[in-house]
């Protein structure tokens, strides 16, 4: 089990899982967590949460109508950090003129 973009989960976005299990078709697997939804199909899946902290997630095998736990994994939920908007090299306070002028674009 890997989160796709990185081992963090961020919330209130969907974050993309991989689940794979040897020996187990990917219809019998479901996943299950303490700390958000999940929802997806056949190994690939999105974890989305509202808060900070973790999230255990759960992989259950069906077995005839029964789930059987066949793994857990802990993930950290850290807030996204807030993007920092600059002008050139400056962000926050004043900007000489010709330093302004000269800038095509405002990046995060």
């Amino acid at each position: 089990m890997a989160a796709d973009e990185s081992n963090l989960i961020y919330p209130g976005i969907d974050n993309p899982l991989t689940i794979a299990v040897e020996n187990v078709s990917a219809k019998d697997i479901i996943v299950k967590t303490d700390n958000g939804t999940i929802s997806g199909k056949e190994g690939k899946y999105t974890i989305h949460t509202d808060r900070a902290g973790t999230a255990t997630v759960y992989i259950f095998k069906n077995i005839n109508g029964k789930l059987k736990e066949i793994g857990t994994k802990k993930f950290r939920i850290l807030a996204l950090p807030k993007p920092v908007a600059k002008v050139g090299p400056s962000s926050g306070g004043g900007i000489p003129g010709p330093v302004l002028a000269a800038q095509q674009f405002i990046r995060a």
